[in-house]
């Protein structure tokens, strides 16, 4: 497997990044089709099958969301080749009209697929940012008190409390404490943050 550091990797990652929301725009632009625009939406839906297979061949991804990638992506390349048929055959022939509400039906069907896939995106898009945003740093046990305290969130006998309990602790005992309660101070430490982002709104 490729390395993802570097120059070709940074290359890499913006590459899936032009072609994801170059996808995202083509399939918002669709979904907002009127089913009666049919030259439109044939193009567009040709549009969206190529970009849709392009940027499937770019991501690495679990077996699960493979799988559902692929059966997405194949689901609209059939039915944009359908409708690509129905609004050429549309314009010719006795059946013309016959074939426009082909169309038309096969516009409504593809624009289920295309919200389907454009779900299927916006969590890439989450996962991938997710994986992308530095670890959050571990706070102190007496940090989180302090930051608490200041905020207003912890009473002041509770607050005295905690601080005398804390200081006849040793530094060895403090930080095997604070190793057994990681999880719970990284909560703590993520609900202040919000708190703060809150306060700093109102």
């Amino acid at each position: 497997m490729k390395s993802k550091t570097g120059s070709g990797g940074l290359e890499e990652i913006r590459v899936k990044g032009n072609l994801h929301e170059h996808l995202l725009k083509k399939l918002d632009e669709f979904v907002n089709l009127p089913a009666s625009s049919l030259p439109e939406a044939s193009k567009l839906g040709e549009e969206i099958s190529k970009s849709a297979r392009e940027f499937s061949d770019t991501v690495n991804l679990p077996p699960r969301p493979r799988k559902r990638l692929d059966l997405l992506v194949a689901k609209i390349s059939s039915l944009s080749s359908r409708l690509t048929r129905s609004v050429a055959n549309s314009r010719r022939g006795t059946f013309r009209r016959d074939w426009a509400r082909f169309a038309q039906s096969e516009i409504v069907r593809l624009k289920d697929e295309a919200l389907a896939l454009r779900e299927f995106l916006l969590s890439y898009r989450r996962t991938t940012e997710k994986k992308a945003r530095p670890p959050m740093p571990m706070p102190s046990l007496p940090e989180i008190i302090e930051a608490l305290h200041s905020e207003g969130a912890i009473h002041e006998v509770t607050y005295a409390k905690i601080i005398k309990c804390l200081s006849k602790m040793g530094s060895r005992a403090l930080r095997k404490q604070e190793r057994r309660m990681e999880e719970r101070l990284l909560r703590m430490w993520s609900w202040l943050s919000d708190l703060r982002k809150i306060r700093g709104l109102n």
